[in-house]
């Protein structure tokens, strides 16, 4: 018989004697695989990009969007301060009211006794 051959009828027979075998692995390996991600803590990752823009959105050529503007520089940083206010993080705070929010609260175990008595 010639090395090169590949037989396939050999080979489908093999597979269907073993067929059983092949589908309960395949089986076993769902469910561990199941239990294990079912028994994950979920993780969850998000980013997010922000957008400052002028008055109007127009078309422009590649040197206009390389150079540097000074009045549409202080309009961004103007706004980046604003971004990182802490009067706008708390108003977002209290019109979504995560301060009763379960990932916003603190737990058990975090809370530690202060080392010293008040009396």
């Amino acid at each position: 018989m010639d090395d090169d051959f590949i037989d396939l009828g050999r080979l489908l027979r093999v597979l269907l004697r073993q067929k059983w075998g092949i589908l309960g692995l395949a089986f076993v390996i769902t469910i561990v695989t199941a239990l294990v991600v079912y028994r994950m803590e979920p993780v969850y990752r998000a980013s997010a990009t922000i957008a400052l823009e002028g008055a109007e959105a127009n078309l422009v050529n590649v040197e206009q969007v390389y150079s540097i503007n000074p009045a549409q520089y202080e309009y961004a940083m103007t706004e980046y301060e604003i971004l990182k206010s802490r009067s706008l993080a708390e108003r977002v705070v209290r019109k979504l009211k995560l301060y009763e929010h379960p990932d916003f609260l603190p737990s058990e175990e975090a809370i530690e006794e202060p080392w010293y008595q008040i009396n």
